[in-house]
């Protein structure tokens, strides 16, 4: 069962999850494009998107490679525009910036959950003291922590769903 929980994220600073986020979408579509144009096995379209995007680990690597081969599965060789036909017309037409339509395409990263690890070991929510934060994982062993705020209505469906996978959009 999916769960669709909001919060927002506080932070002075940012630059690191931006980073993060850009890395792991242009991985994303990096990996998309070698299933569809070199039709690489799931284990070569890793080990090539890890070569090519080393500030990621390989489980970010295979989580962005993973969401890639889902992808393909469902449009093969359809094209697909990333960040969404409409915005891309804004773009030709100038109505948006090209940082504004990038904003738009690196909007999200996904993390999947396993239970051996105790929940996500990428993205973790912390409980301390009744503040919840955000750890994410944001280069190799290098953590950054996010105060998140959650509703209060909230707050018990999250403690339940720490497991599975997190799909964290911006913007």
């Amino acid at each position: 069962m999916r769960q669709i929980i909001h919060g927002e994220l506080y932070d002075s600073n940012f630059n690191n999850l931006n980073q993060l986020v850009s890395d792991f979408s242009s991985a994303y579509r990096f990996a998309f494009c070698r299933f569809q144009k070199d039709n690489l096995s799931f284990g070569e379209c890793r080990n090539k998107t890890k070569l090519k995007y080393p500030s990621l680990n390989t489980r970010q690597v295979s989580d962005a490679v993973m969401q890639a081969q889902g992808l393909y599965s469902r449009v093969k060789d359809r094209k697909v525009v990333f960040g969404g036909k409409k915005n891309q017309d804004k773009l030709v037409k100038k109505e948006i910036s090209n940082q504004e339509w990038k904003d738009l395409r690196d909007r999200q990263i996904y993390a999947r959950g396993d239970k051996t690890k105790r929940g996500n070991p990428n993205i973790r929510l912390l409980n301390k003291n009744g503040d919840f934060y955000l750890r994410i994982t944001v280069g190799n062993r290098k953590f950054v922590e996010y105060k998140l705020f959650i509703p209060a209505k909230f707050e018990k469906r999250l403690l339940l769903y720490l497991v599975w996978g997190m799909l964290i959009m911006f913007g």
